[in-house]
């Protein structure tokens, strides 16, 4: 069937069809009709069309005359004939009750007169004719006048669900449906409907909306609160930032006590929240309220503890975080060691706190850890922080006499306990590695800088204090012991002569008027400086003060050309100075030394900074380390740091003292203590 014209092109007259004669079949009467109503001649249409349908009545199938009904319908609508227009609708349907043409003519009808009951109708019926897309198009039709004009929300729901019946994927008749059922309160239905879009939906954003009208569906309507759980859960696998859903699954574990349901909820969240920039914070917070549900609902302190130590590796610098791990800690049998390590990392940030030590001495005590506790108290007693109870502990086993070690300490207990954290063992392995490279460049005869013979002590057999404080110590340190010359006339203490044999000068500082565990701090510091890569750098100062140059600028340029000499291509400034002192380096080196130089230049070569500022400061650390193990009086060794000047310029002596605080209650002194015998016997 041709498509109908505009009413307005059905206005222009025409005469053509009043010329034409009369056709003798039905075929050429309806050219004829169909040619008047294209040209926009209404009248002459019609007319056309009755002649064929009252002409040739006989030899028409009832399927024909209901198309010329229809077609007569369409041409009294156009010529705003609604009531006739009906007439000859409903005369195609007497002959065709399912006719296409005729039903949309109605439906056309209808809704210009806005006879939504009869649209309703006609929309029902066309749809009855049709299948597929266009069936669920007319029936979401008859919801929607149902819905909106009617206000008849169940019957729009039944429409709705009819289509749905056709297609039950079909996206617009779920949203159509769950709006009406909405509306109508018909909660089973709406969740239904809201079900059925999330079947096909990808989209997450629109996943977890849906879902969240679930969730509160279900809370709120049906109180299911089971299901509404599920259903939060599922909007944060979709949505974790939806803040809402978190706040209503914990109001509804909460008020339901069901703790075991909200610790699933808070480690659901943490995993879901894993690896998303920026969520550290979130993720912290959450296992925070994971440990603290797990110490107070849960009664479950090793657990707690897992909880809170998670949330501290997220944010380390969270102190009070870290000292209620270490209070939990405290509480757990066998877990003393990790209350220990918290309050020591504590202590890193401050020093001087003195909860620490007193919670540390606490826990030491009851696990029978006698010498950690007497190291504990030592520390408070410098501090004059110590109770009756820890001076007197400390008082009875300070040490007083000579030196009574048994063991020694190697290399890997330097590398591992004895060096300070900040002493960098790559650039230490490079300057040893180039220590005799050093001494071959710039250590002098004793006779250059001053020395005499009759000055010169018999170390291995000398009666001095200072000597046996220095043959004990080099002894523990495995340190050979330089040669010794005593100046009495000379201020000072103990200094590095820079002379090949290595030689110390004693002034007379430490020649009398000093006790045994004071002499051992001044030996056992003295002898770190004798490091092969401790020692390169004495050297290099002697000679800077020797030259009247600065130490500094002549350290960098030493180890820009040990790196030079190690691997060819570092990226070092190449000045006149780096390249005299790379020829002095690779004429002196042996070949195990360029090997361990290779080794070290090539770690340095891919990080992305030298400190050697950092590196002087943590070198006088380390003797200072070695002092406190061997003197093994903590106070006694902040007592001496007057007496022995740092190396670096700029390391004050508060620095130095704090940091012999945290190396006197840390593992690594504890074991060096029992490496060597030094120990209090564990209870």
């Amino acid at each position: 069937m041709p498509p109908a014209s505009s009413a307005s092109a059905f206005l222009v007259p025409s005469s053509a069809s009043l010329l034409m004669p009369p056709a003798d079949s039905p075929e050429a009467a309806r050219e004829q009709a169909e040619a008047a109503f294209a040209a926009g001649d209404l009248d002459g249409a019609l007319k056309s069309f009755r002649a064929v349908l009252f002409q040739f009545e006989r030899r028409l199938s009832p399927g024909e005359k209901a198309d010329l009904y229809v077609r007569m319908g369409r041409i009294k609508a156009a010529q705003r004939d609604p009531r006739l227009a009906r007439n000859l609708y409903e005369k195609a349907l007497g002959l065709d009750t399912e006719h296409r043409g005729a039903l949309e003519g109605l439906v056309e009808l209808h809704a210009a007169a806005c006879d939504h009951v009869a649209l309703v109708e006609a929309h029902r019926r066309l749809a009855g004719v049709l299948a597929g897309p266009e069936r669920i198009r007319h029936l979401l039709a008859a919801g929607d006048t149902v819905l909106g004009a009617l206000h008849d929300i169940p019957q729009a729901c039944l429409l709705y669900q009819e289509a749905l019946a056709i297609d039950p994927d079909d996206r617009t008749a779920h949203l159509k449906l769950l709006q009406a059922c909405r509306e109508a309160q018909l909660w089973p239905e709406a969740i239904a409907a809201c079900e059925g879009l999330l079947v096909h939906e990808t989209d997450r954003e629109k996943r977890a909306t849906w879902r969240f009208f679930l969730a509160t569906t279900y809370r709120d309507q049906v109180q299911d609160e089971e299901k509404a759980a599920e259903e939060f859960e599922r909007v944060l696998d979709d949505d974790p930032d939806d803040a809402e859903s978190l706040a209503a699954l914990e109001r509804i574990h909460s008020e339901a006590k069901d703790w075991a349901a909200l610790e699933r909820t808070w480690l659901r969240q943490v995993e879901r929240l894993a690896g998303a920039p920026g969520t550290e914070a979130r993720r912290e917070l959450l296992l925070a309220k994971l440990g603290d549900l797990a110490h107070g609902m849960l009664d479950d302190l090793p657990r707690a503890a897992e909880y809170h130590a998670r949330a501290l590796e997220l944010m380390p610098e969270n102190l009070a975080r870290r000292d209620h791990l270490a209070r939990l800690y405290a509480a757990i049998p066998d877990r003393w060691v990790d209350a220990v390590h918290q309050h020591q990392r504590l202590l890193r940030t401050d020093p001087r706190r003195i909860d620490s030590y007193h919670a540390m001495r606490a826990v030491l005590r009851d696990a029978g850890r006698a010498d950690e506790v007497w190291c504990v108290c030592a520390a408070l007693v410098q501090l004059d922080r110590a109770d009756p109870t820890e001076r007197q502990f400390y008082e009875q086993y300070r040490p007083k006499g000579s030196l009574a070690a048994v063991g020694s300490v190697d290399v890997d207990a330097w590398l591992d306990d004895l060096y300070h954290p900040e002493e960098d063992r790559d650039l230490s392995q490079l300057l040893a590695a180039t220590a005799s490279a050093a001494v071959r460049a710039y250590a002098r005869s004793p006779k250059a800088v001053g020395l005499r013979k009759k000055d010169q002590q018999d170390v291995p057999n000398s009666p001095l204090a200072l000597a046996k404080a220095l043959r004990a110590a080099g002894a523990a340190l495995e340190v050979p012991v330089p040669e010794l010359y005593v100046v009495p006339r000379q201020a000072g203490g103990l200094i590095v002569a820079g002379t090949e044999p290595a030689a110390s000068v004693a002034g007379q500082d430490f020649l009398a008027g000093r006790t045994p565990v004071e002499l051992r701090f001044v030996a056992a510091r003295h002898l770190a400086a004798y490091r092969r890569e401790h020692a390169a750098a004495y050297l290099l100062a002697a000679a800077a003060a020797s030259e009247r140059r600065a130490f500094g600028p002549l350290l960098t340029a030493w180890v820009d050309a040990a790196l030079l000499v190690g691997d060819p291509g570092a990226d070092v400034r190449r000045t006149p100075d780096v390249l005299q002192l790379v020829k002095r380096i690779q004429a002196a080196l042996q070949p195990l030394e360029l090997e361990l130089l290779r080794e070290a230049a090539r770690r340095l070569a891919g990080r992305d900074s030298r400190n050697l500022a950092v590196w002087l400061r943590a070198v006088d650390l380390t003797g200072d380390r070695a002092g406190l193990l061997l003197c093994g009086d903590l106070p006694t060794a902040a007592r001496m740091l007057d007496r022995t000047p740092a190396f670096a310029p700029d390391l004050s002596e508060a620095r130095r003292a704090d940091e012999l605080l945290l190396f006197g209650v840390c593992d690594s002194l504890f074991r060096l203590r029992r490496r060597l015998g030094l120990g209090l016997p564990e209870e």
